[in-house]
C-alpha cells in the first residue's frame, strides 16, 4: 500500500473560537456530547459516530480520563471548511482541533469525520491527566497515542500498512526522534513529518499493547 500517513489536523489549543453563528434550537445530546451545529440540520449519524468512539477510547485511554465517563463534551460543527476557518482562526485543512481547557472540540464535516474526532479526542483524553498535574506529555507521546487512536478508530485500518511503510522509509534515530518539533519542520520536510508520527505511533503501540494498562500508566 503505496501511502505516506499524514494527519490532517496537528496538535495546538483553540482559544479564539466565535461560536456566535449557532443558533441554541441547533442542539442535539447524546450520553456523553452535546453536538452544536451551523448547518439547518445536525449531519446524519454524526452522534453515533462520536459515542462509537468515545466508548473505543476509553477502552485504552479510561485510566487517564476518569472524568470524560460523567461530564459531557461539546462539539461545534461549522457550516463547512469556509465557515470553520473564518470563526476559528484555524486552516480549513486541519478539519478540526479542540480547546483542551474547555474539554471542547470544533470542526466541520468532512469525509474524514471519524478519523480526525478519534484523533482529536484522543488528545483531549490523554491531555487532561497531565493538565491536572500542571506539566505536559511529551510531544512524541502525545501525538503518538492521538494517531493510534486515529488509526485503529478513525480509520480502522491494517496496522501492517503503516508498519510496512516504516521499513520502506526508515526510521529517525531515536534522539533525534524524541526531541522532533514538527512545528519547526519546513514546508519542504513533509516526509520526515510523515515518517516522525508513524514512528510515534509504532513506539506508542509498542508501549500501549505491549505492557498492561498499569504499567503504561506508571510509565
Amino acid at each position: 500500500m503505496g501511502f505516506l500517513f499524514f494527519p490532517l489536523c496537528l496538535y495546538g489549543f483553540g482559544g479564539t473560537e466565535d461560536v456566535s453563528v449557532f443558533s441554541d434550537s441547533r442542539v442535539v445530546r447524546s450520553s456523553h456530547f452535546v453536538l452544536h451545529y451551523e448547518d439547518s440540520m445536525a449531519p446524519a449519524g454524526v452522534l453515533n459516530t462520536l459515542e462509537g468512539l468515545h466508548a473505543k477510547l476509553l477502552l485504552d485511554l479510561g485510566v487517564f480520563s476518569p472524568w470524560a465517563y460523567q461530564e459531557s463534551i461539546h462539539v461545534y460543527l461549522y457550516r463547512d471548511g469556509e465557515s470553520y476557518a473564518a470563526h476559528t482562526g484555524m486552516n480549513a485543512w486541519t478539519a478540526a482541533h479542540i480547546n483542551i481547557l474547555k474539554k471542547t472540540v470544533y470542526g466541520h464535516s468532512s469525509s474524514d469525520f471519524q478519523r480526525v474526532l478519534a484523533h482529536e479526542l484522543g488528545h483531549l483524553f490523554f491531555s487532561q491527566f497531565f493538565i491536572a498535574k500542571s506539566t505536559a506529555p511529551p510531544l512524541w507521546l502525545n501525538e503518538g497515542v492521538a494517531t493510534m487512536m486515529e488509526w485503529q478508530y478513525g480509520l480502522e485500518g491494517d496496522q501492517r500498512a503503516m508498519d510496512h511503510q516504516l521499513r520502506t522509509l526508515g526510521t529517525i534515530p531515536f534522539d533525534q526522534f524524541l526531541n522532533y518539533n514538527y512545528a519547526h519542520a519546513g514546508a519542504a520536510d513533509g516526509e520526515s513529518v510523515g515518517v516522525w508520527y508513524n514512528q510515534a505511533q509504532s513506539v506508542t503501540r509498542y508501549l500501549m499493547r505491549g505492557f498492561s494498562q498499569a504499567q503504561f500508566l506508571k510509565f
